[in-house]
């Protein structure tokens, strides 16, 4: 035990300090070295030793290295960075050192009062496996090629390799088989749509090292190489579609875009995760895209060229799925923007239906929508669509047509209507509207909410009976044209009373005729007939005169009096002097031919 005090020049004297129990030091414990081969693939070897166990700390490990035969090396040397933090293992990666060649090991330990203590020795050697290069692999009907590296650098050029196949997940071999002097292997007989796992081990033919802790030496297993037998990444799917650039003022764009997209095509089998994707254009590689990408915008391209394209999909094992190869171009004017028909409405009362199309690069209407997928009409009451603008919305392509309600801001003083439209693709692309690209331009359309003006001079032209028909008879009408100061007169509506009888086509004419044929007589002086003009715009006059018929239409009835002589009675009549019309015939069907006797009488009552 030591203890200190302290004796100052003027003879003062300090007290005794607590006292310190010191030991003498000795020599760190013993270390007792383990040398293996490395448990993982790599082919290292791992030392490792016991932690001392003594109250002195140690200070650093000098570890050395030396092949059988020679003398010990200082090969490394691991400082202590703490004192609470000691290693004790240490792996050798010293990859310039053959394969099988034996090398021996000791550690000595060192404390911190540099009393060191030595290990025993050890011995080891490293056993790099081979690299199987499962690229390289040669894949034909019924047969897999596997081909792999030698462990270099190396002692022994007689060696043999032991091969191991696993099949999926299975953790049993479905073969294991050895080769001598080669590094390849053939697999036969294979099955369809499996992955298998392949695994190759070398030792040396002849032994040309020593032996390490008299155990032949060999390598580590490689890491397991998977390779699919007729089993690739799956094919894809390949669209292309023009896209719409910004519209120039006065001429066809130059330059334009391409959009691609792709997807897996259904109905595949045997397939492997893609890992990465090649997208290529007339051959040359344009972009090299993970797998979550499924699209890709090429842009910067000249009009009207025809680009191909094609899409290849590549998996771990560098295997190669190509789509087929897409060509498309550019059209040079509107790509997919469509034109408001010239057969819409050009003039409409409550709701305005609105065509559209689109044009072909020979300017006439296609059946092509040149990928468009839905479309949006948009009206307003100024030509630039800047203010009091109404819109449809998206709609669908089914039918290229679509019907719009009058908006609040198109009135009878306001009734000039501009039309427009653009479309959009099933990817979201929305092209300019028609009015802003060149060779297009937006079309117009006028309401109108005011009926023509009521019909004048309705009359009653004549009465004929019906031909072969009793008690029917044909009403001839007449009617003054009227006019529609809008849309323009499109017709009349003929109505008997209360039943809709016909639909007139508007005429220049300035009288109208009409025959109502074939109306019973029965009752026929309580009908009466009235005409309501409509319009171009669906407007309709809702006001008529009427027109009546004023007398009995009965006809007399013919009695016999001798053979081809008859006789009726004279009917009373307001209106003067009546004429009569007799056709005798031998049977009815003679009524409807020529052979009928024809008599016209005037103010007879016989024959």
């Amino acid at each position: 035990m030591v203890r200190v005090r302290a004796i100052y020049s003027i003879g003062v004297q300090s007290i005794w300090s607590h006292p310190v129990t010191v030991t003498k030091a000795g020599p760190p414990s013993d270390i007792h070295l383990a040398a293996r081969n490395d448990s993982t693939p790599n082919g290292h070897i791992f030392l490792s030793w016991n932690e001392n166990s003594d109250e002195l700390p140690i200070k650093s490990y000098k570890i050395y290295r030396w092949p059988i035969g020679n003398s010990p090396e200082l090969f490394a040397v691991i400082n202590m960075d703490s004192l609470y933090s000691i290693q004790t293992n240490f792996m050798d990666t010293d990859t310039t050192q053959p394969v099988y060649q034996c090398f021996r090991y000791k550690v000595i330990g060192e404390n911190l009062v540099d009393l060191s203590t030595e290990s025993n020795m050890d011995s080891s050697y490293f056993n790099r496996p081979p690299k199987i290069l499962a690229d390289q692999t040669v894949i034909t009907p019924g047969e897999m090629k596997l081909f792999w590296e030698r462990p270099t650098p190396n002692l022994s050029n007689n060696f043999g390799d032991v091969i191991r196949v696993f099949k999926e997940d299975q953790p049993i071999p479905v073969k294991i088989d050895t080769v001598f002097g080669k590094n390849s292997y053939s697999f036969y007989e294979p099955e369809k749509g499996s992955v298998y796992h392949f695994q190759v081990m070398e030792f040396p033919a002849v032994i040309t090292a020593q032996m390490c802790k008299n155990q032949l030496v060999q390598t580590a297993w490689s890491q397991k190489a998977t390779v699919p037998y007729l089993k690739y990444p799956p094919v894809q799917e390949l669209t292309a579609q023009a896209l719409p650039t910004a519209p120039p003022i006065d001429s066809a764009p130059e330059k334009g875009k391409i959009y691609l997209t792709w997807q897996r095509k259904t109905g595949q089998t045997h397939v492997t995760p893609i890992t990465s994707v090649s997208l290529f254009r007339d051959g040359q590689l344009l972009a090299q895209l993970t797998p979550a990408v499924t699209s890709y915008t090429d842009s910067n391209l000249t009009v009207n060229h025809l680009y191909a394209y094609n899409v290849v999909t590549i998996d771990e094992f560098a295997q190669k799925s190509s789509s087929d190869t897409v060509k498309t171009k550019i059209n040079p004017y509107w790509v997919f923007t469509p034109q408001i028909k010239s057969n819409h409405e050009t003039y409409f009362k409550d709701t305005l239906r609105v065509r559209w199309g689109w044009l072909g690069a020979d300017f006439k209407w296609s059946d092509d929508l040149f990928g468009a997928d839905s479309a949006e009409v948009s009206v307003s009451i100024d030509p630039k669509f800047e203010h009091h603008t109404a819109s449809t919305g998206w709609v669908k392509n089914d039918n290229h047509k679509v019907s719009l309600a009058r908006p609040y801001f198109v009135t009878q003083n306001n009734n000039d209507v501009y039309l427009r439209v653009r479309a959009k693709d099933k990817w979201g692309h929305v092209s300019p509207w028609s009015n802003q690209y060149f060779g297009l331009d937006s079309a117009k359309a006028t309401y109108d909410g005011v009926a023509p003006q009521k019909v004048a001079h309705i009359r009653i032209d004549s009465t004929i009976a019906s031909k072969n028909v009793m008690d029917l008879v044909d009403v001839y009408l007449s009617w003054d044209a009227t006019t529609d100061n809008i849309s323009g007169m499109k017709g009349y509506y003929v109505r008997r009373s209360d039943s809709l009888v016909a639909v007139v086509p508007s005429s220049v004419e300035d009288r109208l005729h009409f025959v109502d044929k074939r109306v019973p007589v029965d009752n026929i002086l309580d009908r009466y007939w009235q005409v309501f003009p409509f319009d171009v715009a669906g407007n309709v006059q809702t006001e008529s005169d009427s027109a009546f018929i004023e007398i009995h239409l009965y006809a007399p009835l013919p009695k016999p009096s001798s053979f081809r002589s008859f006789h009726w009675d004279k009917l009373n009549t307001p209106f003067g002097t009546t004429e009569y019309w007799a056709e005798i015939a031998d049977s009815n069907a003679y009524f409807d031919s020529k052979l009928a006797e024809m008599l016209h009488l005037v103010s007879q009552s016989g024959w």
